[in-house]
């Protein structure tokens, strides 16, 4: 055994069997680190594409006095129902809706979307036109907007049987702020010396709960003036308020100066910073692709806060006309889909 080992051929055998193995382990360790770093580079491209892809939930939306539905995913569009001023149940299991919008032989109707089944709540009258309906958090109650002036009567009806509860008017949209507490603006007529003739009334902040227990939340003043602008996840309103620092100055709409408060149900208010509202960085974003003149009814995901929902009136290069259309747009990536023409989009 000694004699092989200090034969000189077996010692450059040896030699080169060890140089043969270091190659090949040097090899070994390059390959696996491209590997990984390929496997790294597939699964952050991974991350990304998930990070960017389009929300699960289901679209829906109005168009010619119709209810459809859109599938992100699949891109198909399909017909619930012939109606308007609808609103998605809190469990996305029913539609509530309104025919005949603002007209006299106009009801509200709840259809099953599972079963196609449909239910009339609510028959309107000559004095009492619909428009919308709102449901509360809890799928309980429905909020029915009357009418179509911007100061307008709200029923409060029963979800399952119909039955009236409360009533009251208010400006505009309405936020439920809690399960019992709606929030919505109030007019508040000011006289001639709070706003300049042809302005238009003060808008303060209200509440009132089921019992139709009515509450001034925020009063309206020469030089201030409220709009409610989105609900807060944690049961608080981001609210708008304007300022100028003379009546008069209400008549240029470049005059007043806008902050955001955060408002829980007692009218407290707390600062909410810089806002930059929905509809403005819908406009700044999609603007490189589409040209608006409108921007409305806008939604965030709740589950992916990056896409947005919303409708716009587009302005076509071609022949100037304006078209209705509904758009999600990725404030991450500021990928901006036209889905169809359509209002009213929610998800």
């Amino acid at each position: 055994m000694n004699k092989i080992i200090q034969n000189p051929k077996f010692k450059y055998f040896l030699l080169a069997g060890l140089i043969l193995a270091g190659i090949f382990s040097i090899i070994y360790l390059i390959t696996l680190f491209f590997d990984k770093k390929e496997s790294l580079s597939m699964q952050k491209d991974q991350d990304a594409e998930e990070s960017i892809s389009l929300p699960d939930d289901t679209i829906y939306f109005t168009n010619n006095e119709q209810i459809f539905s859109y599938n992100p995913k699949t891109k198909s569009i399909n017909k619930i129902t012939d109606g308007s001023g609808f609103d998605l149940s809190p469990d996305k299991t029913k539609i509530a809706y309104v025919t005949g919008y603002a007209e006299p032989q106009g009801g509200i109707f709840v259809i099953d979307l599972n079963t196609r089944e449909t239910t009339q709540l609510y028959a309107s009258n000559e004095d009492d036109r619909i428009s919308r309906v709102n449901w509360s958090p809890d799928g309980k109650h429905l909020i029915v907007d009357q009418g179509t002036d911007v100061i307008r009567g709200k029923n409060v009806i029963d979800s399952a049987s119909g039955q009236k509860k409360i009533s009251f008017t208010g400006v505009g949209p309405v936020y439920w702020l809690d399960i019992d507490l709606i929030v919505f603006i109030y007019p508040q007529d000011l006289g001639d010396e709070g706003r300049p003739a042809g302005t238009g009334d003060g808008h303060g902040v209200a509440s009132i709960n089921l019992a139709g227990s009515e509450k001034i939340l925020l009063k309206a003043t020469s030089t201030e003036d409220y709009s409610i602008v989105k609900m807060n996840m944690n049961k608080k309103i981001v609210i708008k308020k304007q300022q100028v620092k003379d009546y008069t100055e209400w008549i240029d709409n470049d005059k007043p100066t806008n902050s955001y408060w955060l408002m829980d149900r007692e009218g407290n208010l707390e600062s909410a910073g810089d806002i930059t509202e929905i509809s403005d960085q819908i406009v700044t974003t999609s603007e490189l692709k589409y040209r608006f003149d409108i921007v409305y009814d806008t939604s965030v995901n709740k589950n992916n806060p990056d896409w947005i929902l919303y409708s716009g009136v587009e302005v076509t290069d071609k022949d100037n006309t304006r078209k209705h259309r509904v758009y999600l747009l990725n404030l991450k990536t500021k990928e901006t889909i036209q889905i169809t023409e359509g209002d009213d989009p929610i998800w």
